[in-house]
């Protein structure tokens, strides 16, 4: 199939159809395109357009009377070629905007507006302009002239003739008070503007009428500038517009990214109030230090933060949007919780919340309402629905994502109850619920510290040389965890291939001895590079489990236990070889902040940072599509990483944001 239509012909293109002769605006005129082919589906419908208006498409650039160049190109793109063509010095360079605009007006254009500039092109000489056009013009800047003025007083449209002052007149003006009031105010620059009709427009260069460009106010007398800047807005009339600089169409990208965070209920109150200015009051700060990675600290570097109870309604908000699958607001609640923590003094209105960088005025509203009344009346409406009590409650079981969540209460499950006795649980799903206060509770560094070291015992049996680091918020030096990572590495090892033996014989190993109690995720080692995990529960032995529980209490005695049972505990296994582990402990160490700014600090770099490593020349498309995975420069070391993407070296304890 793909040989028989490589060899199929190309369907002929049916002839131009004109418009009628007097609708040809082009007709004379001679069109070359840069680039000049029909190949672009685009560019072939508006030359297609441009010859049914009347105009010749030229493959010689001497013929050409107009250069149509896309909007894609830059000027340099195009300098070498119509310097090295010399083409006709008469023609008029415009980009492909003009012809559209054209069309749609039915008549030629300026082409001197600056929207038909191409880009980058420098300030040139008027274009000169076909002798049609300048007839055309001639003959519209004549029909344009004014009126005579009536001189029947019996006329509707009969006006008296306005008394003009003179620079002569004007002291005495002054002087009677009368001929003030009845003139006008009594200040000259409240006077209202009056003129009479003389020839000075008449007497104007006719040229400068044709092209209706700038006059000089230096040759026109004052009484006369109103006149003047109507008739030229008369020959003007009906062609479109310039775009103005700075205007209503023109959008800061952090404006775009305020609407993300925007309530629906908020919305009525935010358009009562007066949008406070962001572009003069934002700090100056260097676009590198306003990444996370930069300003990360110790964990308990953000303790005594004088805007810890609006970082802490704000955490709720958060979570409460990634419960319900939103995408943008959660990102726009972390952003502005990590500037909070890195702040010294306490933001109190949102003015002052406003002037951070990443803080769009509704979420400066709620940190204003947050520090005035001390709640939030969203998060009070979100925590009162019943809905989002049984979402919470699904969300925290192992296996359930927000999906799954949302479909069983919408299906009016609320309980675990209910999940148990009608819905249909996959096997993994049914172990978190019937393991569910096991799950979610979490590990004491205590107990972390006694599981690593049953799986530190067995690996020595299996391979002297396995290494086993856990990652995670222990490696950040957290008093507790939600689960154990364990990073498995072997020097001089390069591929997972190498060490997905020794991952399944450490995994059997301890499941002989009854650690391992439950398989999540198998390493699947059928599969390729998807055999470098395992996830799954463990148990502490009896005797330890005991010690465990007493340092968790602080007695440093062992306590009586409560549970008829050990506590299940979930634990992951990943195997990275020696030239990932880098780039791995980046990635395994955390926290989500702060890995996420360091991948978004290699992105703007020209880079990519993964799990795998730091790589460069990444050729993407459209959409960020990933066309090629670049050329590695750095996977092994972890400050090596740190160091080409001029980020300061952090000690695992202070990657907190």
């Amino acid at each position: 199939p793909a040989m028989a239509t490589s060899t199929r012909k190309r369907k002929r293109d049916a002839a131009v159809k004109l418009v009628p002769e007097d609708q040809q605006i082009f007709k004379g005129l001679a069109f070359y395109f840069i680039p000049n082919d029909d190949i672009a589906p685009a560019r072939r419908i508006r030359i297609r357009k441009a010859q049914e208006y009347g105009a010749t498409w030229t493959r010689a650039l001497k013929q050409a009377s107009h250069v149509i160049v896309d909007n894609s190109l830059h000027w340099k793109n195009i300098e070498l070629i119509l310097s090295s063509a010399n083409g006709a010095p008469s023609a008029v360079l415009v980009n492909e905007t003009y012809p559209l605009d054209c069309i749609q007006f039915r008549s030629l254009l300026n082409p001197n507006q600056n929207q038909y500039y191409v880009t980058g092109c420098p300030d040139l000489p008027s274009k000169a302009l076909p002798s049609e056009e300048s007839a055309e013009t001639s003959h519209r800047a004549e029909s344009l002239a004014y009126k005579s003025v009536p001189t029947n007083s019996k006329r509707r449209d009969y006006m008296p003739p306005l008394r003009t002052l003179s620079r002569d007149d004007e002291p005495a003006e002054k002087s009677n008070g009368e001929e003030g009031q009845e003139v006008g105010s009594g200040s000259p620059q409240h006077r209202p503007s009056t003129f009479t009709r003389d020839s000075t427009v008449e007497q104007r260069d006719p040229s400068d009428r044709e092209r209706g460009t700038k006059f000089d106010s230096l040759s026109v007398r004052r009484d006369d500038e109103l006149a003047e800047y109507i008739s030229q807005m008369q020959q003007l009339r009906g062609l479109p517009l310039e775009e103005e600089e700075g205007g209503a169409g023109h959008h800061d990208a952090s404006e775009q990214a305020e609407a993300a965070e925007a309530d629906s209920e908020d919305d009525d109150r935010s358009q009562k109030k007066q949008k406070t200015s962001r572009s003069g009051n934002r700090k100056n700060i260097t676009w590198e230090d306003r990444f996370a990675c930069h300003g990360a600290r110790t964990k308990d570097g953000h303790q005594g933060n004088p805007n810890a109870r609006t970082i802490e309604i704000l955490q709720q908000m958060c979570d409460y949007y990634s419960r319900i699958n939103d995408t943008w607001r959660p990102i726009a609640y972390r952003k502005a919780i990590s500037l909070l923590k890195q702040q010294r003094t306490k933001i109190t209105t949102a003015h002052e919340a406003v002037r951070l960088p990443g803080i769009g005025t509704r979420l400066a509203d709620k940190i204003e309402e947050i520090v005035a009344t001390d709640r939030l009346q969203r998060l009070d409406n979100a925590a009162h629905d019943p809905a989002d009590e049984a979402l919470q409650l699904f969300l925290q079981i192992y296996g359930v994502g927000s999906t799954q969540a949302a479909r069983w209460v919408a299906q009016g499950y609320r309980t675990l109850d209910d999940l148990r006795e009608r819905a249909r649980l996959s096997a993994n799903q049914r172990l978190g619920i019937d393991h569910f206060d096991d799950l979610n509770t979490r590990i004491p560094r205590r107990e972390v510290e006694a599981l690593a070291a049953v799986v530190r015992g067995t690996a020595v049996k299996v391979d002297a040389d396995m290494h086993l680091i856990v990652g995670g918020s222990y490696r950040r030096g957290a008093e507790s965890s939600g689960d154990i990572d364990f990073i498995l590495t072997k020097p001089g090892t390069s591929s997972v291939s190498e060490l997905r033996p020794l991952l399944r014989g450490l995994t059997q190993a301890l499941e002989a001895q009854g650690f391992l109690v439950a398989t999540l995720v198998g390493t699947r080692h059928e599969r390729g590079e998807g055999g470098r995990t395992w996830q799954g529960c463990c148990v502490l032995p009896s005797s330890m489990a005991s010690d465990a529980a007493a340092a968790a209490d602080g007695s440093g005695a062992p306590s009586t236990p409560t549970r008829s049972r050990p506590i299940w505990r979930r634990i992951d296994f990943l195997a990275v070889p020696e030239t990932e582990l880098g780039a791995a402990l980046i990635y395994f160490t955390g926290n989500d902040i702060f890995n996420r700014s360091m991948r978004l600090l290699a992105s703007k770099k020209g880079m990519r940072l993964n799990q795998h490593g730091l790589y460069r020349d990444v050729l993407r498309g459209p959409g960020r599509v990933k066309f090629t995975d670049g050329e590695l420069i750095e996977g092994r070391d972890e400050r090596r990483i740190f160091d080409i993407l001029g980020v300061q070296w952090r000690e695992p304890h202070e990657r907190w944001c």
